[in-house]
């Protein structure tokens, strides 16, 4: 029991450092907050942490999880409305498929996402896998960030999941933040973290067009390929000699990989990875699904939630919290 409470307050940042964690990276005033949580990811290390199988997963352990789950979210609830005066929208990514077949997963699915309806501001998506997930998260993030442009309002996202690609949502917005941790320790990684990682050799003037080629340097990282060529340096000649050049177009980023390689695999991964930043398919789910979330149930049962759950009499719900913000 321990080690499940321990695992879950590793992801809650103390409100001190979220607050210098805004006042250095965001630097904004008119703000909305989109938090994405991946259920599968917080799943995983819930069951590492009680040392729990499937096999093995039973009720009190699945509404534990809900609790938790939902205390989780409370807590940056409470700090985007009451420490920094913002809203905060929580979007929870589910496997689709993965638990069907485990009947204990499934109907705790089944009860977290009927507890999710009725509670402001969390909504819930399916995805079927990993390359799923990701696609739809990144088309849900670029239809957010497309709406509020012309508007005073600044997206902020917080991204709390398994870190892959990451770099290329700087292509949609600077105020992307990943969850990492140091030890036990959980903290934020932002644009200015991966700058100074990766970019500090660009000059700023150059810097759009490097972020706008980033899926050039995934395609490149993604097959290893060209170890004993300085990326960065093949990339910045390629950006001097054409300053007039769409860097976002296609076919200037195939112009760019061809100066590594003419590998057909190579221009076929590249293709891929365009083909889903701006895929149809991906862009009218993610439509789909937002407007899904503007339904939301009525039910004030849901107060009565910690009588309802199985759970340890010193463990309850933050309901009020959950539902006045």
């Amino acid at each position: 029991m321990n080690n499940i409470s321990i695992m879950f307050n590793m992801n809650k940042i103390k409100y001190d450092i979220l607050n210098m964690y805004f006042e250095e990276n965001v630097k904004k005033t008119n703000i909305i907050n989109y938090f994405f949580i991946d259920l599968d990811f917080i799943l995983a290390k819930y069951m590492y942490a009680s040392e729990c199988s499937i096999e093995d997963f039973n009720e009190e352990a699945s509404d534990l999880f809900i609790l938790e789950i939902l205390n989780l979210i409370s807590h940056y609830k409470r700090f985007f409305c009451e420490k920094i005066n913002s809203n905060g929208f929580f979007y929870i990514g589910i496997p689709v498929k993965k638990y069907k077949k485990y009947k204990i997963l499934n109907d705790m699915i089944v009860k977290l996402n009927k507890l999710l309806t009725v509670i402001p501001k969390i909504y819930v998506y399916y995805y079927e896998d990993d390359h799923y997930n990701y696609w739809l998260k990144y088309n849900l993030i670029k239809n957010i960030c497309f709406y509020k442009q012309g508007s005073n309002i600044t997206p902020i996202i917080f991204d709390l999941g398994k870190i892959y690609r990451s770099e290329l949502f700087y292509i949609l917005t600077r105020n992307y933040h990943i969850f990492r941790y140091d030890g036990n320790k959980p903290y934020l990684y932002s644009f200015n973290d991966f700058k100074k990682e990766y970019l500090t050799d660009i000059e700023d003037i150059y810097l759009n067009s490097v972020i706008s080629l980033l899926p050039v340097y995934e395609a490149l990282n993604t097959l290893n390929i060209n170890k004993n060529v300085r990326i960065d340096d093949v990339i910045m000649k390629f950006i001097k000699k054409h300053p007039r050049e769409n860097f976002n177009s296609s076919e200037t980023q195939q112009l760019l990989l061809k100066t590594f390689s003419s590998s057909k695999k190579l221009e076929k991964k590249l293709n891929s990875i365009l083909h889903n930043m701006n895929s149809y398919v991906y862009s009218n789910m993610s439509k789909t699904v937002m407007e899904n979330w503007k339904h939301v149930i009525k039910d004030n049962s849901i107060y009565r939630i910690n009588e309802a759950l199985k759970i340890p009499d010193d463990k309850r719900v933050n309901i009020e919290i959950l539902m006045k913000y």
